[in-house]
C-alpha cells in the first residue's frame, strides 16, 4: 500500500505529460487516488479493475463520471489461473478490508495511512 501510494503521487506529478491508469480493487487505494486527483484537479485518468471483481465499485465510480477499464488476463492457462487465484485470495483474506469490517473493525482504523500501520498491516 505504501509503494502504491508513493507511485500514485509520482504519476500525478507527471501530469499532463503522462496519463495515469490506476489498477486496484482496494477501497483505501481507490480513495487515495480519487482524493489526490481531485486535489490536483486532474480528471484525465482511469481506474483499471479485473473483470468479474468489485462490480459495485465499478458501477459507482462510473456513475460518478470516472473512466473505469475492466481487464482480463490473457495467455497461457496456468499463469492466468494463478493470477486469478492471487486476486481472489487478496479479496477474501482475513486481512482484507471487507473481512475486517465484517469482524467489527472500525472503519477509521482500516483507512488510516499505511505508513502508520500496526501489527499485521491492519
Amino acid at each position: 500500500d505504501i509503494k502504491f501510494e508513493e507511485n500514485v503521487l509520482f504519476l500525478l506529478e507527471s501530469f499532463p505529460y503522462l496519463r495515469s491508469a490506476f489498477g486496484t480493487h482496494n477501497l483505501r487505494s481507490l480513495s487515495f487516488v480519487l482524493y489526490h486527483t481531485n486535489k490536483k484537479s486532474i480528471t484525465d485518468f482511469e481506474i483499471q479493475m479485473l473483470f468479474g471483481m468489485a462490480g459495485k465499485y465499478k458501477l459507482r465510480l462510473e456513475s460518478l463520471g470516472y473512466i473505469v477499464r475492466e481487464y482480463s488476463p490473457i495467455g497461457s492457462l496456468l499463469p492466468g489461473m494463478a493470477y486469478l487465484i492471487r486476486r481472489l485470495l487478496e479479496n477474501t483474506s482475513n486481512q482484507g478490508f471487507l473481512y475486517q469490517l465484517s469482524q467489527g473493525k472500525k472503519i477509521d482504523s482500516l483507512v488510516k495511512n499505511p505508513n502508520k500501520e500496526t501489527q499485521y498491516g491492519i
